[in-house]
């Protein structure tokens, strides 16, 4: 009997990241009560010494929650398609990792700023600070959440390799699926890293990414879709991504 067909990569990232946003405002609603409790507590002790260690505290138990709940979030799109996690599913979660850090410490360095006129104190905003605390938090629950899409990669690969179902092969079929989705999901994670790939940290266009890969804007769509135009595009896309560190 034929397997069913693989799903296209983009099928997968598009479940993890609707089920990392419901995640994801879930844990905004709850840090935003939490940090209220937080900061009331610091008020009630009268120690004003302790607004900066715990608003930082705070933060980084929610930059913790987020990067595992992205984690989480693959972990859960790929068993649910029996799939094993992959390479650019751990480079997408280092990408939102440090996304995550990098607004999470600009926002506090901005709380800690705007408290300080209020309160008409001359404080210099801690940011070296607060940095570490924020990055070793984003450090930590990163390694942690790599370890759960290793876990589910291996457990994955295991299961596939013990139903003989799911590794028959229909001579029928073409050797092509596996490629298709090889370049449907490196070409996902590009136009991801082409959004913030400018040197002013602003979006590329597609014309330019085009211009680097040395595709016309034809090609480049239909390897966005898994169909490259030529057999050489998907090492030409592949060395695009490791150069630039997309994957």
């Amino acid at each position: 009997m034929a397997r069913s067909a693989r799903p296209a990569r983009p099928e997968i990232d598009k479940l993890a990241d609707m089920a990392f946003g419901v995640s994801r405002d879930r844990i905004l609603n709850d840090a935003g009560e939490k940090r209220n409790q937080v900061l009331h507590q610091v008020r009630l002790t009268g120690n004003s010494a302790g607004f900066v260690p715990a608003l930082v505290k705070w933060a980084a138990e929610r930059v913790r929650q987020m990067v595992l709940a992205h984690a989480d979030a693959y972990v859960e799109a790929f068993s649910l398609h029996n799939m094993p996690s992959d390479a650019l599913a751990e480079t997408d979660l280092r990408t939102t990792a440090q996304q995550i850090t990098a607004g999470t410490i600009s926002s506090i360095c901005g709380d800690l700023d705007l408290n300080n006129r209020r309160t008409g104190q001359q404080k210099s905003v801690p940011v070296g600070y607060v940095n570490r605390q924020i990055s070793s938090a984003m450090n930590s629950s990163l390694q942690e959440g790599l370890l759960r899409l290793k876990r589910q990669e291996i457990m994955a690969r295991n299961a596939r390799k013990s139903d003989p179902a799911a590794t028959s092969v229909n001579p029928t079929t073409p050797n092509v699926g596996i490629e298709e989705c090889q370049v449907t999901g490196l070409m996902h994670s590009i136009e991801k890293w082409r959004q913030t790939a400018a040197p002013n940290g602003g979006k590329l266009t597609q014309k330019e990414v085009c211009g680097a890969l040395g595709l016309d804007r034809r090609a480049y769509s239909a390897a966005k879709r898994g169909k490259p135009r030529g057999t050489d595009h998907y090492a030409r896309i592949s060395k695009f991504a490791k150069d630039r560190g997309v994957i």
